[in-house]
């Protein structure tokens, strides 16, 4: 328990042995969780993206941004991992893949590897520059807002 912290400089954390990283484990589950409510709320991936970013102490990137980051398919895989390998966890319908997240996944919009994911990359003018280079794609967004 201690090896991480005399020759790494970092702290080792106990916690049950599952799949997926800790981080991950985290990560996805909130990700995950934010889609669900999403869904059930009829939000908006910009509503959803102003109250998860430095509103709350997070990222600007938020969570849709940070999505198209690691990327959608990694996303997916993820959850579905765990979902398929933790029969018993408690919060196991919270990584159900959404209908919606999936059909971007067999669109190949796969965030920032393929250039389109929940942001779609523009080309560098000036206006795209001041906006990141990037814009929200109006078709990633749940099944009751089209895809």
């Amino acid at each position: 328990m201690h090896y991480g912290d005399l020759y790494l400089g970092k702290t080792t954390v106990l916690c049950k042995d599952t799949p997926a990283f800790i981080a991950n484990r985290i990560g996805v589950f909130g990700m995950m969780a934010i889609m669900n409510t999403m869904e059930k709320l009829q939000l908006s991936i910009d509503e959803i993206d102003a109250l998860t970013g430095p509103v709350i102490g997070r990222p600007k990137s938020a969570t849709f941004r940070t999505a198209d980051v690691v990327g959608i398919d990694t996303l997916v895989k993820v959850a579905k991992g765990v979902y398929d390998n933790c029969p018993a966890d408690e919060a196991k319908e919270k990584f159900v893949i959404p209908a919606w997240l999936n059909k971007m996944v067999e669109n190949n919009w796969l965030g920032d590897k393929t250039g389109q994911g929940f942001f779609k990359k523009l080309r560098e003018l000036p206006a795209a520059s001041a906006a990141g280079g990037r814009k929200r794609n109006p078709g990633a967004q749940p099944a009751n807002h089209g895809i």
